[in-house]
C-alpha cells in the first residue's frame, strides 16, 4: 500500500468524517479507505480541466439539440441516423452529469 500510494507513512485510524479532498473506497472487509490528496493534485488545475471538458460536451450538446429539433432533419435522415444522433444526445448528457459530480467532489 505504501508503494501504491507512494509515501512512506501510513496511518490506520477511527474516524466518522474524512478529509474533504480525499480518494475514498469501501474494501471488503467493510472498513473504509482515504487517501488524502492534498499536496498530490492540483485542484484548481484539475476543476479548470474538468470546466473545460464539460464545455465542450455542452457546445456539442446544444448542437445534437438542434439537430434533433430540426424537422428536415427528422424526415430526410435515415432512421438509424436519428437514433444514432439521438443516442449520442443521452451519452453527452449522462457525461455532463458525471463530469459535474467529480467537480462537486474537488469544491
Amino acid at each position: 500500500m505504501e508503494r501504491l500510494g507512494r509515501t512512506s507513512n501510513i496511518l490506520f485510524v477511527e474516524r466518522k468524517e474524512f478529509p474533504k479532498a480525499s480518494a475514498r473506497a469501501v474494501l471488503e472487509s467493510g472498513a473504509e479507505l482515504a487517501i488524502p490528496l492534498e499536496g498530490l493534485v492540483d485542484f484548481a488545475k484539475e476543476r479548470d480541466r474538468l470546466s473545460r471538458q464539460r464545455d465542450k460536451l455542452q457546445n456539442e450538446s446544444q448542437r445534437l439539440a438542434l439537430q434533433l429539433a430540426d424537422a428536415q432533419f427528422k424526415s430526410r435522415a435515415a432512421p438509424d441516423k436519428v437514433r444514432d444522433v439521438e443516442d449520442r444526445f443521452a451519452e453527452v448528457a449522462v457525461q455532463i452529469a458525471a463530469l459535474n459530480r467529480h467537480m462537486d467532489a474537488l469544491s
